[in-house]
């Protein structure tokens, strides 16, 4: 198969007991017309033996030649995919059977967009709760980036690979929310479309997850703010500093912290100063 629609990526890391089943949520799609990616980011268990094993025409096996964590995995994939559409997901995750088709039939029926994401359900912590996640909206998604990713993770997420390409894949370089570093680029130039229907189960899991790295999460706080800083409003700027201040405090950085106090302070009033003149010029 030589143009598919989507190309579908899974990065793996020593998961040899889980990503089988990933696997299977694709390959089992009620909508045929994809490729599917497997990266290994050179696991040091059987992952790779494992996923070797499975026969099919439509799954390829990349394998790096040294770690490059998630990000690097998944341009890896991207690199190589030709699918004009590229969907993500995560080694711990599944897609729903009718993900591709409802996302193929919504691509069609709204071609003005390049990126589309969906509701999910998902557990917690291996309990048998299953929920619902369903806060996602269509339209220009850049003003709301900077205050709360309504997105959520990249399993969700469908985006025209010629876009993706362009505004230079994952950043590498961050520790973590290399998810809303994408995605603030990316809704600089396409608004996005939102499904509503569950397409895809995501699992949060005790361990190994980078959000519940208090460190990680912190450095990536840092990076998103430091990259985008110049494009943020006086009330994005508050919120930002907020946030990193509480977690610089988790972490007893207090060089850090009384530099974000600052800003914060700085623009907290910078914020009422110009409500103010609305407010007198209306």
């Amino acid at each position: 198969m030589n143009h598919p629609f989507f190309s579908v990526i899974i990065p793996v890391y020593n998961r040899s007991n889980i990503v089988v089943t990933a696997i299977a949520s694709v390959l089992n799609q009620t909508y045929t017309n994809f490729e599917l990616i497997v990266v290994d980011d050179f696991s040091t268990d059987n992952t790779l033996l494992s996923i070797s094993a499975l026969q099919h025409p439509q799954l390829r096996i990349l394998s790096n030649q040294h770690q490059k964590g998630a990000c690097g995995a998944r341009n890896t994939g991207v690199d190589a995919a030709n699918g004009q559409w590229i969907a993500f997901l995560d080694s711990d995750d599944y897609f729903h059977p009718n993900k591709l088709m409802v996302m193929h039939e919504t691509i069609g029926n709204h071609p003005q967009y390049q990126v589309f994401y969906s509701a999910f359900t998902r557990d917690h912590f291996n309990t048998q709760t299953i929920k619902l996640e369903c806060t996602g909206f269509s339209g220009s998604h850049t003003a709301i980036l900077p205050f709360k990713n309504v997105v959520r993770g990249l399993s969700v997420l469908v985006v025209e690979k010629q876009l993706l390409h362009s505004v230079g894949g994952l950043d590498e370089h961050f520790l973590a929310r290399q998810d809303i570093d994408l995605y603030y680029r990316l809704s600089k130039h396409t608004d996005f479309y939102f499904v509503p229907t569950p397409l895809l189960h995501i699992t949060i899991a005790e361990n190994n997850r980078i959000s519940l790295n208090e460190q990680k999460r912190l450095q990536g706080w840092l990076q998103f703010y430091q990259k985008y800083a110049a494009t943020f409003s006086a009330k994005a700027h508050v919120y930002q500093a907020k946030r990193i201040v509480h977690f610089c405090l988790q972490q007893r950085r207090y060089k850090e912290i009384a530099h974000y106090t600052l800003i914060y302070i700085y623009f907290k009033v910078k914020n009422v100063f110009q409500k103010n003149i609305v407010n007198n010029h209306s």
